[in-house]
């Protein structure tokens, strides 16, 4: 659960997007849901579904590599290969995903925060305990 403010945001905006800043790959395949709510949401709320559906971020596991030696490299460890000439290119990289939230962030105008939450499932919709879903931060662009 983040906390973001919002009373700086001007009823008459035209554009609000969450900003995920720094996503790392995945080794599994899942979706993550994502969802807005009050800053007066509590634990009583059974489930992240009671809030306001914001979209989902769809991530496609790199699995593991193994490199000659027989070691299980990570998807997050630098792979050096004398063959790639991309400079720069890693398969590493963090990356930047965005969530359109113009339609749904209007609910909110007058509050002082949001409150942005997760649930997380695999291919089949079952809910996952300890996904390796990581980002650095998120930040609310609002035009």
């Amino acid at each position: 659960m983040i906390i973001l403010p919002i009373q700086q945001v001007r009823a008459d905006y035209k554009k609000a997007d969450l900003v995920f800043h720094n996503v790392l790959h995945t080794h599994d395949s899942y979706e993550v849901q994502v969802f807005l709510s009050h800053p007066n949401a509590n634990n009583n709320i059974p489930t992240v579904r009671e809030g306001i559906y914001a979209g989902s971020l769809f991530f496609y596991g790199q699995g593991y590599s193994v490199e000659e030696q027989r070691r299980q490299i990570s998807n997050r460890e630098i792979i050096g290969n004398d063959y790639d000439l991309s400079p720069g290119a890693s398969n590493i990289s963090p990356f930047t995903l965005y969530i359109d939230i113009t339609d749904k962030l209007h609910q909110f105008i007058g509050d002082s925060d949001i409150v942005i939450s997760f649930a997380t499932v695999d291919l089949k919709g079952h809910k996952l305990a300890n996904p390796d879903f990581q980002f650095g931060y998120i930040t609310l662009e609002v035009d």
